[in-house]
């Protein structure tokens, strides 16, 4: 598992990277990655050329979605790698520094467009994590647009708002939006369309920007805008499970774990470095969806959620239940979420989940 984990930090997020792992009728947790259809790791006996996915490639690489889909008898757990969203604020005003310091609390990348020097140290003060300073078109052409990129738009004039609109238009994203009232959106979209911009490009543009909430001080447009974002993400693919939070917390503590070395020279069996739980299926009213993960470590530390509660809870209790006996193989706990009249500590949302816990352990 950790070795997979390493895989996916070295990952080209712009090809279709799978995870498919084996999930029934049988648990046997056997994985593999593949990237644009191309088998690049896959788990058990290093060097074996006769795993499960090897002898189905073909039909395992028309898997592309989320979800569990079967496949020669077996039910597979498949997960869409996607990247880290990416935040693009064009315009570090009183919004723009707001909107910045929501982006970085929902873990966003964000990057800030200024042509202001006053205003591209505030965005650094913020949080931005890239500031680039210059024009608007100039700074537009160091960006590299992707289906995970998401521009907004709330430059100090209407020529600067055309060109990033225009720029951000033309590349890959999931989201543009602009500030400014509706005549402003109409006279932004006619002038790009005398320059020749597809009609269809032009409908994608979302202004006025946010949700309308009757939001008026910065912070609160701020909130609005954010919110918008995050409504439409359940449209786009949702971010797979092994997040940026998950895949740092394994890697770290195995950097910083001598205890697995020790027990393998004294031929003990080696006990976990952390326990990977995941919503494998849900039912009903469960809180995240399939692919959702967590990592439990030896000290009951945790890094992600599966959402929290009574059913998180029982998940850990049983993470630390499998570290504490070597477990030899991953194994499913089936949380239903209805509360019965002696399970006060139960959730009510109705829901039940299947969680996948798997053992971590530092095999390098």
């Amino acid at each position: 598992m950790l070795e997979l984990i390493k895989k996916l930090e070295d990952l080209d997020r712009d090809s279709l990277n799978m995870v498919l792992t084996v999930v029934g009728p049988e648990l046997t947790g056997e994985k593999c990655l593949l990237s644009d259809g191309q088998l690049i790791w896959e788990s058990g006996r290093r060097g074996a050329s006769d795993g499960f996915f090897r002898e189905h490639l073909a039909q395992a690489a028309l898997l592309t979605q989320n979800g569990i889909f079967p496949l020669e008898g077996k039910q597979l757990l498949c997960e869409k790698v996607v990247s880290e969203k990416k935040l693009i604020v064009c315009g570090a005003g009183h919004v723009g520094q707001q909107v910045i310091r929501i982006g970085r609390m929902l873990e966003m990348e964000v990057t800030v467009l200024e042509d202001r020097e006053e205003f591209a140290g505030k965005a650094r003060q913020a949080g931005a994590q890239k500031v680039l300073y210059g024009s608007y078109a100039d700074c537009m052409k160091q960006v590299r647009g992707s289906d995970d990129s998401y521009f907004v738009v709330l430059t100090h004039g209407h020529r600067c708002d055309q060109d990033c609109v225009k720029a951000a238009l033309l590349k890959k994203h999931a989201y543009v939006g602009m500030i400014g009232s509706r005549r402003h959106g109409k006279i932004i979209k006619e002038n790009l369309a005398a320059e020749g911009m597809d009609e269809g490009l032009l409908d994608e543009l979302h202004t006025p920007i946010g949700l309308s909430i009757g939001a008026q001080t910065p912070s609160e447009i701020a909130v609005a805008i954010m919110a918008e974002i995050i409504a439409l993400k359940p449209s786009c693919d949702a971010e797979t499970g092994f997040t940026k939070e998950v895949r740092q917390a394994l890697l770290k503590r195995a950097a910083g774990t001598e205890d697995l070395q020790e027990e393998r020279e004294n031929g003990r069996p080696s006990s976990a470095l952390a326990v990977l739980a995941t919503i494998a299926d849900r039912q009903g009213s469960a809180p995240r969806r399939a692919g959702t993960k967590m990592a439990v470590f030896p000290d009951g530390t945790i890094a992600g959620t599966i959402g929290g509660g009574s059913g998180e809870a029982r998940a850990i209790q049983a993470a630390l239940d499998m570290i504490g006996r070597r477990a030899p193989g991953p194994e499913m706990l089936h949380e239903i979420m209805m509360a019965g009249p002696d399970d006060r500590d139960r959730m009510v949302c109705g829901g039940e989940m299947r969680i996948l816990l798997e053992a971590v352990a530092d095999e390098d």
